[in-house]
């Protein structure tokens, strides 16, 4: 049973909150000065559990402590499916409050917590921190029962069952709470929950039944951004409303070399040893100082570039590393998108001509029609265009390979310009510096000017909402088929922006 809710006095009529979870890898010194540098200080920062303990790494470090003083209210916390029970004492410290054990009310707001994952015998629970359905179930009744007058909002480690929860890690399924999501169907449900766990979901909201799901779980990838979400509670403005907006950040997770693209922790470890230890200091090297460091040879190709793109991240420009290389004009941008496995069917290829400007795109409603409406068409228009040349941008050549193996499966001609496809990464790899740690398309384009519709959709969010969509064979819904369209589109003029942009300043340097 949850014990009685600890109350701090308020006559705020609403609450500033900035919320964010599974902070696995992320920097949490660069959330601090992150939160430092924001014209203004939240009331409340929600922490939704995993791997506590890098919170607490010794002890005369707090992190929990300090992120709490950066706060009106200060911290609130669970722990995640991976932290072990007695983790909850790490959540500690002056204004940092543990929701799982005791539920905190400030003024007219509730915030009750709900730690670690289902434990359901029928599906892969995994973790040190698992309770039943009927407990959560309970421990939802003890949290509600307080006092129904309040507004609500519940911080759960694991998302309701069916929203913001589809997994990919050990196979797609569901893999939210079911008594929560039956909570949000009840009268007594909260009007928004905050959650993790889910790391492909990150950065993403919807409304359930009445309820605003939200959640701020972060990947565990290696350089992974943290996701922070920041949004307004609103005691005079319900959270289901049009008129509810989140702003979602993306912080940088790598610090010193790291943010340095090709060097990863290896390489900075050995950077080191030879007194190369920032990056002030690899701009100032020498091929010889950091092939040594790197047991590579002094001419080696890839020795150049790693110092100029530290030198790129000081000036914060970009510096030419030789004449691009792109394959010259005419050419035809490509982006396709695919199953979420990336290998059964192809739903839809978008094409921009730079020989005429036109933009076109070949969408199957559902995968059933991936021949006669993307294939078939998508053949005849490359045989008609007067491109010489079709350019894609993944660093695998994946979208040409793509299209060649599910024309050669449908027996369908496969004409040249796309089998000897270009994939635009190496070019640009080997010719630009950039002052970002990442040379995927979308940074890429980002820096230089590109404005997305969608960013918080990547491929496979893309594919899945296609799939999930589509599972029975129903056409795609013309809302999402709008925005799966618009989200394609920025891939494929995105990429035609980063080249044009690129072969622009390469010429008027030049002169």
């Amino acid at each position: 049973m949850t014990p009685n809710r600890l109350a701090v006095p308020s006559n705020l009529d609403h609450l500033d909150i900035l919320a964010f979870s599974d902070c696995r890898v992320q920097h949490i010194p660069g959330l601090l000065e992150w939160i430092d540098a924001q014209q203004t200080r939240p009331d409340l920062i929600l922490y939704g559990g995993d791997d506590c303990g890098r919170f607490r790494p010794d002890d005369a470090t707090n992190h929990f402590e300090t992120l709490a003083s950066k706060a009106t209210y200060g911290l609130a916390a669970v722990i995640g499916n991976d932290d072990v029970v007695e983790s909850r004492a790490l959540i500690s410290g002056e204004r940092v409050f543990e929701l799982h054990s005791r539920p905190l009310q400030i003024g007219p707001f509730l915030i009750g917590g709900i730690e670690g994952s289902p434990l359901d015998e029928e599906d892969l629970a995994i973790g040190a921190t698992l309770h039943s359905e009927e407990e959560i179930a309970r421990h939802l009744r003890a949290v509600t029962s307080l006092d129904n007058s309040l507004h609500l909002l519940v911080l759960s480690h694991t998302p309701p069952r069916g929203s913001l929860d589809s997994a990919i890690r050990f196979g797609r399924r569901e893999i939210g709470s079911v008594s929560l999501a039956k909570a949000l169907r009840s009268q007594a449900a909260p009007e928004i929950v905050v959650c993790g766990h889910v790391h492909s979901k990150g950065g993403l909201s919807e409304l359930s039944g009445q309820t605003r799901v939200i959640n701020v779980a972060s990947h565990d990838s290696y350089g992974a951004p943290l996701v922070v979400a920041q949004f307004t509670w609103s005691a005079r403005e319900p959270a289901n409303s049009p008129l509810f907006s989140i702003d979602w950040n993306r912080l940088p997770s790598l610090v010193g070399l790291q943010t340095i693209w090709g060097i990863g922790p290896h390489y900075t470890v050995r950077l080191e040893r030879e007194g190369i230890s920032t990056v002030e200091g690899l701009a100032a090297s020498t091929p010889e100082a950091v092939g040594r460091a790197l047991g590579w040879a002094p001419s080696s190709a890839s020795l150049r570039p790693l110092i100029l793109r530290a030198q790129a991240a000081l000036q914060d420009t970009l510096i030419f590393i030789q004449q691009i290389a792109f394959p010259p004009p005419p050419r035809l941008f490509v982006d396709i998108e695919t199953d979420p496995d990336s290998s059964r069917y192809v739903w839809l290829v978008g094409a921009f001509d730079e020989a005429n400007g036109e933009f076109r795109q070949f969408f199957a409603s559902k995968p059933s029609l991936e021949p006669q409406m993307v294939l078939s068409p998508f053949a005849e228009y490359c045989k008609r265009t007067s491109c010489t040349s079709l350019v894609c941008y993944s660093g695998t050549n994946f979208d040409t390979r793509m299209l060649v193996e599910r024309m050669k499966a449908k027996k369908f001609h496969r004409p040249n310009v796309v089998v000897e496809g270009t994939d635009l990464f190496y070019d640009l790899r080997s010719s630009v510096a950039l002052p970002i740690p990442s040379y995927a398309l979308k940074e890429v384009a980002f820096w230089l000017g590109y404005r997305f519709h969608h960013p918080e959709l990547d491929g496979w969010q893309a594919a899945y909402e296609y799939e999930s969509a589509t599972a029975r064979n129903p056409p795609v819904p013309p809302k999402l088929a709008r925005k799966l369209r618009e989200y394609n589109a920025d891939d494929v003029m995105s990429m035609a922006h980063t080249v044009h942009s690129l072969e622009a300043r390469w010429y008027y340097r030049a002169i």
